[in-house]
């Protein structure tokens, strides 16, 4: 019995050794490759950018070429890519073989302006202030100047960057929203020189051109957009589009309204001097 007992304490005994054994092996190597040059970032690219430049995002975030992968957590690449207002930060990947760190941003859109407390606002399309610009209107905005968003300015409250504009009724932001996200899917977003929502069922369209266009409600926005691009394309190649009224509100077809024409002043006859008649 006792010699039995023996060598299960020696099986038992060989095993720990062996589990140690290989344990510390797996460290060493583990260690061996954290130190290696396998684990230095050799380049540094980006993806989801599309106004900002990589090297302007890859100098947000603090990393470079040389560091160890890991250095830096997520939390502080994030913390340091989010400062920009415009960068939402998704993840990083390293690739082993190529040494090469990919920052995966998604890039948020100035997609209009708000001109509110005597300021001027850069918001996207959910209401979030991007950018306040001061007094000086922004130049670098795909989207138009929009109008009716804000019903009464409070006094004590003054929106700040990264807070949504202090909006009474959401109905109208929804309405913004979705008109901005339809003007972009039609290629039109950069053609929209203003943006009344107002009145929700009855949204008002500016061309940068100076054509006033009728949408009506958000219902059929893209059919609507549509048709409004086609009559707006030729009316521009006739040169009758400014002061011009552009109704799609049916969705199905569009009342166009020439722009009002000054109307001929008649230039009076000179009454001829006396002995001028028989000059002639």
């Amino acid at each position: 019995m006792a010699k039995k007992k023996n060598r299960g304490k020696n099986r038992l005994l060989t095993r720990l050794v062996l589990f140690a054994a290989v344990f510390a092996a797996v460290l060493i190597a583990l260690l061996i490759f954290l130190n290696s040059q396998v684990m230095v970032i050799k380049n540094i690219s980006v993806v989801g950018n599309r106004t900002i430049s990589a090297e302007e995002v890859i100098a947000l975030s603090r990393i470079n070429t040389g560091e160890r992968y890991g250095e830096k957590s997520d939390a502080q690449i994030r913390e340091n890519l989010e400062r920009n207002r415009y960068i939402v930060y998704e993840r990083s990947t390293f690739d082993y073989n190529s040494r090469r760190l990919t920052l995966h941003i998604n890039e948020r859109i100035g997609w209009g302006v708000v001109g509110a407390y005597g300021l001027y606002y850069v918001i996207d399309e959910t209401g979030v202030v991007l950018e306040c610009t001061g007094n000086q209107y922004p130049d670098n905005v795909a989207g138009p100047s929009v109008s009716g968003l804000i019903e009464t300015e409070i006094s004590n409250i003054r929106p700040t960057v990264g807070s949504r504009l202090p909006i009474q009724t959401t109905r109208r932001l929804d309405v913004m929203g979705a008109v901005l996200k339809a003007l972009d899917e039609t290629n039109m977003l950069m053609r929209i020189a203003t943006l009344d929502v107002t009145y929700p069922d009855d949204v008002k369209l500016l061309t940068d051109g100076g054509m006033s266009i009728e949408l009506g409600d958000v219902t059929n926005l893209k059919t609507k957009l549509i048709i409004a691009q086609e009559v707006l394309y030729l009316r521009e190649k006739q040169g009758s589009v400014l002061g011009a009224k552009l109704d799609v509100s049916s969705g199905t077809r569009a009342h166009y309204i020439p722009g009002e024409r000054p109307t001929p002043t008649p230039v009076p006859t000179a009454t001829p001097l006396p002995g001028e008649e028989a000059d002639q």
